[in-house]
């Protein structure tokens, strides 16, 4: 999935209603959330390639922004299929950018939006395809968002406790818990 490549004329309106109607029951914000979500999986993966493209100067391009780009539908910032996702990949894209924003709210800010597995982030994008939001190519399909992973387990303590650590943080700073598997302090070991 990409972006459209902004256009000069008055046809770059988005008739955001129609999208929504088409979806279902997604409010506005999930379709912003999605929107920057977009961004911050191709800026990740654009910096994953970059990393292992360049090893040297990995630790300075790997990591994703701490705050996502600016939303590429209003700005237009990319060329056309210039950085395309996979529905697998920018579902796992979009946990990580939950989890980022949200933390250990993710799932309730998710649920609260509707979204309660990566079907509803398909119906989405799909909506937002035919509405002229996104584009797809060939190969794409609302198949490729069928049961990306089971929302329980992409948003355990686990879960948080790994993105934190590849952020370099110590496990549990994001969920206040010990990583698993080690002893709470003031215990034995711990």
């Amino acid at each position: 999935m990409s972006s459209p490549q902004a256009r000069s004329d008055s046809t770059s309106t988005i008739d955001w209603v129609a999208i929504r109607a088409k979806a279902g029951p997604y409010p506005q914000p999930a379709y912003e959330f999605v929107c920057a979500g977009l961004e911050y999986t191709v800026t990740r993966i654009r910096c994953a390639s970059a990393a292992a493209a360049n090893p040297e100067g990995a630790d300075s391009t790997a990591r994703a922004p701490a705050r996502p780009a600016p939303d590429p539908v209003r700005s237009g910032a990319r060329a056309p299929d210039e950085h395309h996702v996979t529905g697998q990949e920018l579902c796992i894209g979009l946990r990580d950018f939950a989890i980022r924003q949200y933390g250990l709210l993710a799932p309730s800010v998710l649920a609260g939006w509707h979204i309660r597995r990566t079907d509803d982030f398909g119906r989405m994008v799909f909506a937002m395809i035919d509405g002229k939001a996104m584009r797809k190519t060939a190969q794409d399909s609302i198949e490729d968002f069928r049961a990306v992973y089971d929302f329980d387990e992409a948003f355990s303590v686990d879960q948080f406790d790994h993105l934190s650590s590849l952020e370099g943080a110590a496990p549990g700073a994001r969920t206040g818990r010990p990583a698993r598997g080690a002893a709470p302090k003031g215990t034995p070991g711990g």
